[in-house]
């Protein structure tokens, strides 16, 4: 759809720098009144004007401006017009107000993505969703126009892109998960990257089977523009990362065991207990990098490959925190060096996780295995070599030979 010259003049306005909308505000603004400029807003027929006179009011940065700015965009008729005041709109800011301001214009905006006629209104009212606070009334918005299938593409993706910032993103997981099977790829690219930010088992199969989607990505309606991306890497990325959140920290998530129990496991009590996640005395120590209750807790007959209700064990605790001492208290007792999580990461990924290059040569000393591959095929040098470790890296080489 081409744009209109007023569409173009606030695209233009707004790519220049603060300094150069402020020089264009001293130029063009009469006299610097601001209630001249509402006036030109008010009674001017030239729809470049009344965009000109939106962007010089939001140059004021003037919160009292809002209710002026709202009659202007339920009265104007020309869809550039309306554009501009919808993404200038979050620019009508004071910063000691910001959450009330913003919640002012949250309906105007949210009104404008269900029912405004022209797609390039609704699109750049999703885009200034983004900026604004947690609210139920962006999320719900946001949600429905994601399931719209008769939505246009170009705005389903920004939808999707803000969803992405959105505090209440797991209400959106039902409608992302049926956008991956969208036909247009941009819509299924942006799907995914939204996914990114949630750590919703859910989402993992769907995301699985666009790993064999390389159908590359590009902004819509820019010749000649690099890709942005396959749909498979954005997939990759998001499993990367909900990988990360759902199995690489879930033990943080346990809390702390009762006082009582690190008090009777030193006397060699609890030696079984379990909390609700499955997380027994055994790994808290480890965790916690108590030698002494590790050896109690062992002689008590504590199992050391007990795993919780993620698939871990206590040496995969330990290395998550980087306790070599412990680490190597763990394999002496007999700690199983090539056991899985649930994600099928061993404890050799969670040192290439962590960073710990110490622990990984401990490891592979015992046998780790450098090449076993987790859930989504990584090893643990392709940990390393993404987190960009080094001395992790050189690790993994003067092993290399031993590890075949």
């Amino acid at each position: 759809m081409a744009q209109t010259r007023s569409e173009r003049f606030a695209i233009w306005l707004v790519s220049r720098s603060v300094e150069e909308q402020r020089q264009f505000a001293e130029d063009y603004g009469p006299d610097g009144s601001l209630n001249d400029v509402l006036e030109r807003l008010r009674t001017s027929p030239k729809p470049d004007q009344r965009s000109q006179a939106v962007i010089l009011l939001s140059l004021s940065r003037d919160r009292r401006l809002i209710p002026a700015i709202l009659r202007a965009l339920r009265t104007e008729p020309d869809a550039g017009v309306r554009a501009t005041i919808l993404d200038r709109l979050p620019q009508f800011d004071a910063p000691t107000k910001r959450e009330r301001t913003n919640t002012r214009i949250i309906g105007p905006l949210t009104e404008a993505l269900r029912k405004d006629p022209d797609m390039g209104v609704r699109e750049r009212a999703t885009s200034s969703l983004r900026f604004l606070p947690d609210d139920p009334r962006i999320t719900a918005a946001l949600v429905e126009s994601m399931g719209d299938t008769n939505e246009a593409p170009i705005v389903r993706e920004m939808v999707a892109e803000a969803l992405a910032y959105n505090a209440r993103l797991s209400e959106a997981v039902p409608a992302l998960l049926a956008a991956l099977n969208d036909p247009h790829e941009n819509v299924r690219f942006w799907s995914a990257s939204a996914l990114a930010q949630c750590a919703d088992a859910q989402a993992l199969p769907s995301l699985e089977r666009l790993l064999t989607d390389h159908t590359s990505v590009f902004e819509p309606g820019v010749p000649n523009a690099e890709a942005w991306g396959t749909v498979a890497e954005a997939a990759r990325t998001a499993i990367a990362g909900m990988q990360e959140d759902l199995l690489g920290r879930h033990m943080r998530h346990d809390g702390r065991p009762p006082t009582s129990w690190l008090r009777q496991a030193s006397a060699g009590a609890n030696a079984e207990a379990r909390t609700e996640k499955g997380a027994t005395a055994l790994m808290f120590a480890a965790r916690d990098g108590r030698p002494g209750i590790i050896r109690t807790l062992l002689a008590a007959g504590a199992a050391v490959n007990a795993v919780d209700n993620n698939g871990e064990t206590a040496l995969m605790w330990a290395v998550d925190e980087g306790c070599i001492s412990t680490v190597r208290l763990l394999l002496q007792a007999g700690a199983a060096v090539n056991a899985r999580s649930d994600g099928g990461l061993t404890a050799l990924h969670w040192a290439a996780w962590g960073g710990h290059a110490e622990v990984a040569a401990a490891l592979i000393g015992h046998g780790g295995d450098m090449t076993a591959t987790d859930r989504w095929g990584q090893t643990p040098l392709d940990l390393a070599v993404r987190y960009e470790d080094a001395s992790l890296r050189d690790i993994f080489d003067k092993h290399a030979p031993a590890n075949g």
